[in-house]
């Protein structure tokens, strides 16, 4: 039962509800009456005017409008196999389509105007005022780009209007569940007496690192216009044929190309070998390749027996100095591993694999035989940690056959580690599409790239603890960048 005004307030402040909590309570209905009607006004809308289409525009006015949305696409989109077409389409269809009333295919003679603002038009003053304000704000709005900068799920989305560079908070239950920090949505978002929601919202998230095409077009037309509602409503063409080539990259994503320090393509690469040689004379041929003339600058890395002789030891295969970073005194190519008549070296790039069977080749001839190389590529391991994070298929649930479970090398896992660690150390320097070729410590420097900086960072917290990602400190990036 809810409280009398006089009744102590149940959220235990000591006070009267009405001095507590009362206006809070009463303000949040408000709010909520007033989410209700928008919501509300758009399925009566959308409903009445979706049954009116082919009465006012002609038998094949969705089809042509479809045509016109998806930018007439060769072959045409199939409306079954596009969400847009339950989704934003409906809401682009009834308030910004602007169909061509001399389009010789028509048949007939057809408005030069949107079906709802024709629908406002015929009503006239018999039309209910809220309708009335509905229809012009909606009409009034364009479809455009938003960051999402923090959704409170089930109940509000914080945005960034990215092209007007504004920030608004709409009402949202279900995407707001969905949604997280750093993606960008293509919606529009309607506001009425205090309240926003959005409307039409495309069915695709369109991931941070597309933000700088984004800013490319916002710079574009702000050359020459001022970025305003009725500015972006006549770019709405170009609006849209952007969010339709981002979503093509959400649709058919191609995996990132990644690479070592060297430039080289990532392909993690075991080579074995089992050697005619003692421990220690090993380690005596390969102690150069780690730029190292003192053996015992590694006896922490050594195993020795009873007798005192060197049964296992580890080093590093380093080069002077790096091709990409010329701070770095030096470059780790790979890792070696002694023990006993094993050698081991783990590389992560074919052109390191190929140039280590050299330098071995070279230091123990016929005293090394291979015994193997295992390679794995960056997919197959990011493919392998999210099978491993995938939750189990329910009781119910049918297997036609079982897969044999993936167990990656613990070494491997241990250089994917040392390879993050290399990554984010050098992060700062290292030049980034996603920062229009910037490196971050540059883009610091600058608004634009402080702007495209937060999407980045935003992004990354949205990554955390997700199988296959790189994970950074953002704090010690944000510390280092001045952020």
């Amino acid at each position: 039962m809810s409280p009398n005004r006089n009744d102590p307030c149940p959220c235990g402040s000591g006070e009267k509800y009405k001095k507590c909590c009362l206006a809070k309570n009463a303000s949040a209905g408000l709010v909520e009456a007033g989410w209700l009607r928008m919501r509300r006004t758009e399925g009566e809308l959308m409903e009445g005017l979706s049954r009116q289409l082919a009465r006012y525009y002609g038998p094949d006015a969705l089809d042509a409008a479809w045509e016109e949305y998806t930018l007439w696409p060769d072959p045409p989109a199939a409306k079954d196999e596009w969400p847009e077409f339950d989704t934003s389409f409906p809401a682009w269809l009834v308030f910004d389509w602007d169909p061509d009333p001399d389009d010789p295919g028509q048949g007939a003679e057809r408005p030069a105007m949107a079906p709802a603002p024709l629908y406002a038009q015929r009503k006239g003053k018999s039309l209910d005022s809220y309708e009335r304000r509905y229809i012009e704000e909606v009409c009034r709005r364009p479809f455009t780009f938003y960051l999402v900068v923090a959704p409170v799920p089930g109940r509000e989305i914080a945005l960034r209007d990215i092209l007007r560079q504004q920030e608004v908070t709409v009402r949202e239950r279900q995407a707001s569940t969905t949604l997280r920090p750093g993606e960008i949505i293509f919606t529009k978002v309607v506001a009425l007496d205090g309240e926003a929601v959005m409307l039409g919202c495309a069915p695709y998230a369109i991931p941070g690192r597309n933000f700088d095409a984004i800013v490319a077009l916002r710079e574009h037309i702000a050359r020459h216009h001022e970025l305003t509602d009725e500015t972006l409503r006549e770019f709405d063409m170009e609006l849209r044929q952007l969010y339709l080539d981002l979503r093509e990259g959400v649709v058919n994503p191609e995996m990132p190309s990644l690479q070592n320090t060297d430039g080289d393509p990532l392909q993690l690469t075991r080579l074995d070998y089992e050697l005619d040689c003692s421990p220690q004379e090993a380690f005596a041929a390969l102690l150069p390749l780690a730029l190292e003339n003192d053996s015992t600058a590694f006896e922490d890395e050594a195993e020795r027996n009873k007798a005192g002789e060197l049964v296992a030891v580890k080093i590093p295969w380093l080069k002077i100095g790096n091709a990409r970073n010329s701070g770095w005194e030096n470059t780790v190519l790979g890792h070696i591993e002694i023990r006993g008549r094993v050698l081991r070296v783990n590389v992560n790039s074919q052109a390191r694999a190929e140039a280590i069977k050299a330098e071995i080749s070279t230091r123990f001839g016929p005293r090394a035989r291979s015994k193997g190389v295992v390679i794995e590529s960056v997919e197959q391991m990011m493919a392998a940690a999210a099978a491993r994070g995938a939750p189990e298929a329910g009781a119910n649930q049918v297997r036609e056959s079982k897969r044999p479970e993936v167990t990656p090398d613990p070494e491997l896992l241990a250089i994917m580690a040392k390879m993050n660690a290399e990554h984010w150390r050098t992060w700062s320097d290292i030049p980034l599409p996603a920062l229009g070729g910037q490196t971050p410590r540059q883009a610091a420097a600058i608004p634009a790239g402080r702007e495209r900086l937060e999407v980045l960072f935003l992004d990354f917290s949205a990554h955390e603890g997700v199988p296959g990602v790189l994970q950074p400190d953002i704090a010690a990036l944000r510390r280092e960048l001045g952020m």
